[in-house]
């Protein structure tokens, strides 16, 4: 029996990786949602259909995710196009999004955010952990530039460690460019990573600078 996988994926930045994740997985998964489910069963459950209803969730391959952002915006781009997909999409139930973004202050996503979203999202992963024959961990993805992947992020992963103590935890988060991207960056990330430090198992670091450098220069885009 295949161990679960649930992806949290936090901020703009963690739903648009993680859904990239996603779509990938599916495309190299099969064309049919059974096809996905059967061979990734480790970030695919099968769809509990709603009586008499015909939408996309009830009939694509679902993937092992919580949603969490402080602005609904790229959380419902991501799950529109994942529906287009055919193959798969996200569950609805588990998204968790406030009105009001963090303001790229880590602070403000971990002090005011954090606390605010804790136990809709601890509620959303219990139940999709409910949802698994057999649970194998946690992969979360965010950004360490902004204020939510960072903050809200940081605050999501010690809570999880709190609430799940023995689970496998790991961290896929993107490194902010040199410069350029926001003024208060080096704080925020130096934050996150403190943070990221105690609560993850293993922390995956992709690297901005390093990946324009390869766009640019091996794929000349």
């Amino acid at each position: 029996m295949e161990s679960s996988i649930i992806t949290v994926q936090l901020g703009q930045c963690g739903n648009t990786c993680g859904g990239a994740l996603f779509d990938t997985l599916a495309r190299n998964s099969g064309a049919t949602p059974q096809e996905v489910v059967q061979r990734a069963p480790q970030f695919f459950r099968a769809p509990r259909r709603k009586k008499g209803s015909a939408s996309a969730s009830s009939t694509s391959a679902v993937a092992r995710a919580v949603l969490v952002d402080m602005e609904p915006k790229v959380v419902r781009t991501e799950m529109e196009r994942a529906a287009r997909s055919g193959t798969w999409g996200y569950d609805e139930r588990r998204v968790c999004c406030e009105q009001g973004g963090s303001g790229n202050n880590w602070a403000f996503g971990w002090g005011v955010h954090g606390p605010a979203v804790r136990e809709g999202v601890l509620d959303r992963v219990r139940r999709e952990m409910e949802a698994c024959e057999q649970f194998g961990g946690f992969l979360l993805t965010s950004s360490m530039a902004g204020g939510t992947g960072s903050g809200v992020g940081s605050y999501v992963a010690e809570a999880l460690r709190e609430e799940h103590g023995s689970a496998f935890m790991m961290s896929a988060v993107v490194v902010p460019y040199e410069s350029g991207e926001v003024i208060v960056q080096d704080y925020n990330a130096l934050l996150s990573l403190n943070s990221l430090h105690a609560a993850a198992d293993a922390i995956v670091y992709f690297e901005n600078e390093q990946l324009s450098a390869i766009c640019a220069n091996g794929l000349q885009v």
